[in-house]
Protein backbone atom coordinates (compact mmCIF):
# COMPACT_ATOMS: atom_id res chain seq x y z
CA UNK A 1 0.00 0.00 0.00
CA UNK A 2 1.26 3.55 -1.01
CA UNK A 3 -0.20 6.25 1.47
CA UNK A 4 0.51 10.31 0.49
CA UNK A 5 -0.21 12.22 3.87
CA UNK A 6 -1.18 15.73 2.66
CA UNK A 7 -0.51 18.41 5.46
CA UNK A 8 -2.24 22.08 4.00
CA UNK A 9 -0.55 25.01 5.89
CA UNK A 10 -0.22 28.47 5.82
CA UNK A 11 -2.84 30.65 4.66
CA UNK A 12 -4.10 33.58 6.45
CA UNK A 13 -4.52 31.58 9.67
CA UNK A 14 -0.94 30.45 9.79
CA UNK A 15 -2.64 26.61 9.86
CA UNK A 16 -0.35 24.54 10.65
CA UNK A 17 2.10 26.60 12.05
CA UNK A 18 4.04 26.58 15.51
CA UNK A 19 1.24 27.29 17.90
CA UNK A 20 -1.77 26.72 15.54
CA UNK A 21 -4.62 25.45 17.38
CA UNK A 22 -5.95 24.04 13.48
CA UNK A 23 -4.45 21.06 11.85
CA UNK A 24 -5.17 20.02 8.12
CA UNK A 25 -4.40 16.79 7.35
CA UNK A 26 -5.62 14.40 4.26
CA UNK A 27 -4.51 10.87 3.01
CA UNK A 28 -4.41 8.92 0.02
CA UNK A 29 -4.45 5.85 -1.19
CA UNK A 30 -2.46 5.64 -4.64
CA UNK A 31 -2.97 2.53 -5.61
CA UNK A 32 -7.08 3.05 -5.24
CA UNK A 33 -6.48 5.71 -8.07
CA UNK A 34 -6.65 5.52 -11.97
CA UNK A 35 -3.49 4.90 -13.55
CA UNK A 36 -3.15 8.72 -14.74
CA UNK A 37 -3.91 10.32 -11.86
CA UNK A 38 -1.27 8.21 -9.54
CA UNK A 39 1.12 8.85 -12.03
CA UNK A 40 0.80 12.47 -12.21
CA UNK A 41 1.00 12.09 -8.18
CA UNK A 42 4.32 10.37 -8.41
CA UNK A 43 5.54 12.37 -11.27
CA UNK A 44 5.38 15.29 -8.65
CA UNK A 45 8.32 13.56 -6.33
CA UNK A 46 10.67 13.20 -9.71
CA UNK A 47 11.30 16.76 -10.31
CA UNK A 48 12.11 20.00 -8.35
CA UNK A 49 9.15 21.92 -6.62
CA UNK A 50 8.25 24.49 -8.85
CA UNK A 51 8.89 28.10 -7.57
CA UNK A 52 5.64 29.72 -5.14
CA UNK A 53 2.98 31.65 -7.09
CA UNK A 54 3.03 35.38 -6.02
CA UNK A 55 0.40 36.45 -3.28
CA UNK A 56 0.18 36.70 0.13
CA UNK A 57 -1.71 34.45 2.34
CA UNK A 58 -1.40 31.23 0.30
CA UNK A 59 -1.25 27.74 0.91
CA UNK A 60 1.03 25.50 0.55
CA UNK A 61 0.44 21.52 1.07
CA UNK A 62 3.17 19.32 2.48
CA UNK A 63 3.24 15.54 0.50
CA UNK A 64 4.77 12.89 2.34
CA UNK A 65 4.91 9.23 0.80
CA UNK A 66 5.26 6.31 3.60
CA UNK A 67 8.87 5.71 1.87
CA UNK A 68 9.50 8.89 3.81
CA UNK A 69 9.92 11.24 0.57
CA UNK A 70 8.97 14.46 0.81
CA UNK A 71 7.47 17.54 -0.95
CA UNK A 72 6.23 20.63 -0.15
CA UNK A 73 4.19 22.40 -2.94
CA UNK A 74 2.19 25.80 -3.25
CA UNK A 75 -1.56 25.15 -3.84
CA UNK A 76 -1.81 26.00 -7.60
CA UNK A 77 0.51 23.03 -7.81
CA UNK A 78 -1.61 20.65 -6.43
CA UNK A 79 -4.04 18.10 -7.78
CA UNK A 80 -7.90 18.67 -6.78
CA UNK A 81 -8.00 14.96 -5.27
CA UNK A 82 -4.99 15.48 -2.84
CA UNK A 83 -6.44 19.02 -1.68
CA UNK A 84 -10.09 17.38 -1.50
CA UNK A 85 -8.76 14.67 0.97
CA UNK A 86 -7.65 17.21 3.47
CA UNK A 87 -9.44 17.86 6.83
CA UNK A 88 -9.55 20.06 9.31
CA UNK A 89 -9.06 19.45 13.12
CA UNK A 90 -8.86 21.22 16.49
CA UNK A 91 -6.11 20.20 17.94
Amino acid sequence: MTILRIERLGGLAGMGGMGSKIRSLGEVDLKVLPDAERRTIESLFDRPAPAPAAGNDRFRYRLTLDSGKMLELDETHVPDRLKNSVVDKLV
